[in-house]
């Protein structure tokens, strides 16, 4: 479990079957119970944090492979079963399931699919939620469900899975998943290239569609998380990100969409165009899937940045509304210097919008705080920013910067990791929060009419 996020005393229930873990819910039912699933305890701070004593629900006796007919590029495992023991049996019949997955020796299944958090591979290989099947789960009334089948081409009954995928167990509980799987490609590459300004990342992120070619990922990264990488090299101080595009695929076909695209660049005037093969492609591939977590103790630099403690907060500006971002008062305010667990001292904050409003949202968030890191999903729209906020300042930050500048660009924002000791209400987690809406109170309603599975999570229950 995460050290940093105060949770309170929980007891804990580590069922070893289906059969148990619906007993134990229809316990926790019966004496009004809070209920809290955890798989590997590596997106516990995600959604609101409980604050009443209950169960810690371990799925870590369930783990067993169910069924894997791999000629059908399909697999049925238990939900605790971890991402790096499913990846490693797949690989033995030289296929893999295409989740970009942090902490994947820890992370679980089930886990995976009640976040539903894409990573780079999303522009070419779409959603987590796009490779569940089918799956079985146990409602807040120990009434065990099943959903979908273990077959790729499937249209009957309501699509339950898209629903538990995404709701961070407030739902449900689930059990045991059905995945689509595919083949592993031959190899991997990156190119990448400094981009002088935003409009040089306008016109190469658009000459991608000219060039023909089909990438696996889109990445820009800037701040001082890329500033050195120890793969992709030292960006240069004149510019303003760098553009890296990740390939998969046989080596033909990957080298032939390099060569075309290494020319167009230089066509476009970027100097110094990298080229990282398999070897080191394989550590950007981790590096930019781990981002979205923020570092340990044990383990600071896990994606590039330093650690909390000591650390120099970012500038606290003048209302940027009434003053312009480019008029951001250079006062700089001291961290904490207590703590030490993850994630002290960073806002980790996610945001979704249209592709074509990503540069946007980007160059507004390194005028607001030039200190924030960030990696942007160019080509699917999705963003990750740190920004090296103390305990005073995220919650003035989320509330009169961050969000309104997502909900600007006609997107959607949430809050992924606080620094240590701030607590942030639904309202201040998403925009818009799910609590709030209707449709959401009457599903959370038929499926835990004693909202017993994680209260206050998403702004459900009490």
């Amino acid at each position: 479990m995460n050290r940093y996020i105060p949770f309170p005393e929980l007891q804990r229930r580590t069922p070893a079957s289906v059969e148990e873990l619906s007993e134990l819910l229809r316990q926790a039912a019966a004496s009004s119970t809070p209920v809290y699933p955890i798989g590997g305890g590596t997106a516990l701070g995600y959604g609101g944090l409980p604050t009443k004593p209950g169960w810690g629900l371990s799925l870590q006796g369930l783990r067993r492979v169910v069924d894997y007919p791999a000629r059908d590029l399909t697999i049925t495992v238990e939900a605790g079963l971890t991402a790096a023991e499913l990846q490693a049996l797949l690989a033995q019949q030289g296929q893999r399931w295409p989740v970009d997955t942090p902490q994947p020796n820890r992370a679980t299944v089930g886990g995976l699919v009640a976040c539903n958090l894409s990573g780079p591979r999303r522009y070419a290989w779409g959603r987590l939620s796009d490779y569940v099947l089918g799956l079985t789960a146990v409602d807040g009334q120990g009434m065990v469900f099943s959903a979908g089948a273990r077959v790729v081409k499937n249209a009957a009954g309501y699509n339950l899975c898209r629903l538990l995928a995404g709701s961070l167990g407030t739902l449900a509980v689930i059990a045991q998943v059905t995945l689509m799987v595919k083949p592993l490609p031959e190899t991997t590459a990156f190119v990448v290239g400094d981009l002088e300004d935003w409009d040089a990342a306008d016109r190469l992120l658009s000459s991608l569609g000219e060039v023909r070619v089909l990438p696996t990922a889109v990445e820009l990264l800037a701040g001082p998380a890329w500033a050195d990488d120890p793969w992709l090299g030292r960006i240069k101080p004149t510019a303003k990100a760098r553009l890296a595009i990740g390939w998969e695929g046989s080596a033909k076909e990957v080298a032939w969409q390099i060569e075309q695209v290494v020319s167009a660049w230089q066509t476009e005037g970027v100097r110094d165009v990298q080229t990282v093969p398999d070897s080191d492609a394989q550590k950007v591939w981790r590096r930019l899937t781990e981002f979205s977590v923020p570092p340990s103790v044990e383990d600071v630099l896990a994606n590039g940045l330093p650690p909390g403690p000591g650390r120099l907060a970012s500038p606290c500006p003048d209302d940027p509304r009434e003053n312009g971002i480019s008029e951001v008062a250079e006062k700089w305010l001291p961290q904490q210097a207590d703590g030490g667990g993850e994630g002290d001292g960073f806002l980790v904050v996610q945001a979704s919008v249209l592709p074509s409003r990503v540069l946007p949202l980007m160059a507004r968030w390194l005028q607001m705080d030039r200190q924030v890191s960030i990696l942007a999903h160019a080509a699917s729209g999705g963003l990750v920013g740190y920004f090296p906020l103390g305990t005073m300042e995220a919650v003035r930050w989320v509330r009169e910067w961050i969000f309104p500048s997502i909900v600007a660009q006609e997107g959607a924002g949430q809050v992924l990791f606080l620094p240590s000791g701030v607590v942030l209400g639904p309202e201040d987690l998403w925009t818009p929060s799910p609590g709030q809406d209707r449709l959401v109170q009457a599903i959370k309603q038929r499926f835990d009419p004693q909202g017993i599975l994680n209260p206050g999570r998403l702004g459900l229950g009490v």
